[in-house]
């Protein structure tokens, strides 16, 4: 299982987790500081995103405003076997509502498309480069959450 894969379903559980606990208790337990969707597929709720403000983020194997939705890398495989393209791209963003794949961006990564390249390789390298955005945005974003709660010195905080 890739890493991908494993964040995917770690994601799929972790939301699962806390979908179960607000029906069930009507409350969320623990307060998560992020909500990672790598591989989720599904549009939340406005219901439920309003449970996370500015906390849940998205991987999608597209540029902004590129292919929103399912078989991004596919299409941007054809438009370049049509002559229309030669780079696609990666993002990470935010959901703020249930709108597929617009939300507020936190980082891209280009992926050129080789005259080379079959699908299946294009895929490795569009999931290569989402794996290091990923991890880069999410250690990012870790790190200025802490900042934003570690006590200053000079205040006394």
């Amino acid at each position: 299982m890739t890493v991908v894969q494993r964040i995917a379903v770690f994601a799929a559980v972790l939301v699962a987790v806390f979908a179960i606990a607000f029906w069930v208790g009507g409350t969320f337990g623990p307060n998560p500081d992020l909500v990672v969707l790598a591989g989720w597929m599904r549009i939340l709720t406005l219901s439920f995103l309003g449970w996370f403000p500015s906390m849940v983020v998205n991987l999608h194997p597209a540029l902004p405003g590129e292919f929103p939705g399912t078989l991004a890398i596919e299409r941007a495989f054809r438009e370049s076997r049509e002559g229309n393209r030669d780079s696609t791209g990666v993002m990470v963003h935010l959901v703020p509502d249930e709108g597929v794949d617009n939300g507020p961006v936190l980082a891209t990564a280009r992926v050129d498309i080789l005259p080379t390249d079959t699908l299946d390789t294009l895929c490795e390298r569009v999931h290569a480069a989402e794996h290091h955005l990923l991890v880069d945005t999410l250690h990012r974003l870790c790190a200025e959450r802490l900042t934003e709660r570690t006590p200053s010195p000079r205040n006394g905080a």
